[in-house]
């Protein structure tokens, strides 16, 4: 009975990580250059990844990814660095799916300005 009970603590404990493991999909789903231009709508700042949504020219809706806050919060990239209403331009890669409208973002300009750049040592500029 009791090798049984620590059988079954033992495999309730590894489905619970394995699920951790793929709720997170890495970076590598997003292709290619890509630059967006758009109205932020909404700002989402949290786990896992800082986001935005944004309104493009042509009325669409995108899901815009940032790096985690762990990594943000650094560099002074707050929810306080955006403000709904903005028109910004995006640099970064799309989602490999065409019918998928979210982005991970490198660069957000505002008014020609840099106000983020994703903080990591290999980020192209």
């Amino acid at each position: 009975m009791y090798r049984s009970l620590k059988q079954i603590t033992l495999f309730l404990l590894l489905a619970s990580l394995s699920g951790v493991a793929i709720a997170h999909h890495g970076w590598g789903i997003y292709q290619g250059e890509f630059e967006l231009n758009g109205v932020i709508k909404k700002i989402r700042f949290m786990n896992p990844h800082d986001s935005i949504v944004l309104e493009d020219e042509d009325g669409n809706v995108w899901k815009v990814l940032f790096a985690p806050p762990y990594r943000n919060e650094p560099i002074g990239f707050t929810k306080d660095s955006l403000q709904v209403g903005w028109t910004v331009k995006l640099y970064g890669q799309r989602h490999a799916s065409e019918s998928v409208l979210e982005m991970k973002t490198e660069i957000i300009e505002h008014n020609g300005e840099v106000i983020y750049e994703y903080p990591h040592p290999q980020r192209r500029r």
